[in-house]
């Protein structure tokens, strides 16, 4: 208490030491000591505000004269026209009455069409003052929706901006799912938006830290799954001399089982690869250990970790090649999280159970389609081979060119010999013959019976000089008529 009171100058009263009631009947000596207090508490809490920057706007929010709700309607105007809705959320924050926010955000036409950007503006600005924030929750309570579109704007833009205090921010209003789904995936992003969560909630930001450190834990989910196919084709053509084709064909399978991510486990998606369903079907995130220590339901009851068994790059299912995974040099569940060493377990498993497999993947004549089609029906063995085959392959197979030659046209027919008399032995008008099609003017000559080599086009033989010299002579002959 006394060095909060020698802070101030000798001789020095604050305003609310001088407004301070003084008790009756106090003596002096105790008027005296709770003056100080007061006043010392006031001087601390608003250093306080200070340090976090809110001394000068709740100053100057004091300072403002009251405005009428017509004033207000008019500044709202105002920042609509400027399209400016960090303001219109300020000056909706004015009202004194929460019934004046509810009834402009749910019925007033001027915003009714406007609420995502209404709740961008109103995080953008405001989400660093002291609860409550009386527009964003209205606008969460008049249209859930549009709250958590504009909210996923406002955490996009403060992370493209550099606030990750304001993202961290934005980010613990959502969801646990949506926490995890709008988290960046850059591991220098996740770093500062952990450093801001820290320093945003002190003592409470583990729902946006939690899921930081699980993808920070896991580095090959922070990467493209182009990036993965690459490393492992890499490492199986440069460490185990898989020919490429032979490579293209186990990575095609492990990008159609695990999208090519070690820590994946069966049923879940490659945003969240360890979440999943669990015995009871409730669908929720599992440990590492959990994952590993995994134990089948008895009589549907029962069992730990995820409901399904499959798990890592080949979603190794069967017992003894799952327990092999873990078991693999003494790894354990760290395993989930390291790439190459699942890459050799694989090399190792093919070569000690699928000696054939292997010899046939390694042979510099394997073709890709080949080589995916033995994976699929001889390592991974799904229930319905056919229903998967084409996510495993390189793709649609490219048309193969008919070796069939094509058949050649019907002969023109020939028109009927013209008679010089124009009527029949009846007398009546003897029919006019039927109108033969002009012959084409470039005539294609047979393979067979080409003299010299082609010219500028396909079968012609100099098909642009002949073409144009049978029009300069049908021309020549138009112009001699």
């Amino acid at each position: 208490m006394s060095s909060l009171a020698s802070s101030e100058p000798p001789g020095h009263e604050s305003e609310a030491e001088r407004a301070a009631p003084t008790p009756k009947g106090a003596p002096d000596e105790t008027q005296r000591l709770l003056s100080i207090q007061r006043g010392a508490g006031n001087r601390a809490v608003n250093r306080l505000l200070a340090r976090r920057g809110l001394l000068q706007r709740q100053e100057a929010v004091e300072q403002a004269p009251a405005r009428t709700p017509a004033q207000l309607d008019a500044d709202i105007d105002d920042a609509i026209r400027d399209k400016d809705w960090g303001r219109v959320a300020q000056t909706l924050n004015g009202f004194s009455d929460d019934a004046d926010i509810t009834s402009r955000v749910s019925s007033d036409r001027r915003l009714k069409g406007h609420r995502r950007e209404l709740m961008e503006g109103a995080l953008r600005t405001m989400i660093r003052l002291p609860p409550p924030q009386r527009v964003a929750l209205v606008i969460y309570t008049v249209d859930g929706a549009a709250a958590r579109l504009g909210r996923m704007d406002y955490v996009k833009g403060a992370i493209a901006r550099g606030d990750w205090e304001g993202a961290a921010l934005g980010l613990n209003g959502f969801s646990n799912d949506d926490i995890r789904r709008f988290l960046p995936h850059n591991e220098a992003q996740l770093n500062s938006l952990r450093a801001g969560a820290l320093t945003a909630m002190p003592g409470w930001s583990d729902r946006v830290t939690n899921p930081i450190d699980e993808l920070l834990r896991d580095p090959w989910a922070l990467r493209s799954a182009d990036e993965r196919i690459l490393h492992v084709m890499e490492r199986l053509i440069d460490t185990y001399h898989y020919p490429v084709n032979g490579a293209a064909g186990l990575v095609g399978n492990l990008r159609a089982e695990s999208g090519v991510l070690p820590s994946r486990i069966e049923g879940s998606a490659e945003a969240t690869p360890l979440r999943a369903a669990d015995s009871s079907g409730t669908v929720r995130d599992f440990t590492p250990d959990e994952v590993m220590n995994r134990s089948q339901p008895s009589g549907g009851h029962g069992g730990t970790g995820p409901r399904m068994p499959g798990t890592g790059l080949a979603q190794w299912t069967s017992g003894n090649r799952r327990a092999g995974l873990f078991t693999f040099n003494n790894i354990g569940s760290a395993i989930l999280f390291d790439m190459d060493a699942q890459v050799d377990y694989l090399v190792t498993e093919l070569g000690a159970s699928f000696g054939p497999l292997n010899h046939r993947l390694q042979n510099a004549t394997v073709t890709l389609d080949g080589a995916a089609d033995d994976v699929l029906d001889h390592f991974e063995v799904p229930a319905d081979p056919e229903a998967s085959r084409p996510a495993r392959g390189p793709g649609p197979p490219t048309p193969r060119p008919s070796t069939k030659q094509p058949t050649p046209p019907p002969p023109r027919p020939r028109p009927p010999l013209r008679s010089n008399s124009t009527s029949t032995k009846s007398g009546r008008p003897r029919p006019a013959p039927p109108t033969a099609a002009p012959p084409p003017r470039c005539t294609r000559v047979p393979a067979a019976s080409r003299s010299r080599p082609p010219g500028p086009v396909g079968g012609c033989v100099d098909p642009w000089r002949r073409c144009r010299g049978r029009e300069a002579r049908g021309r020549d002959r138009r112009h001699a008529r």
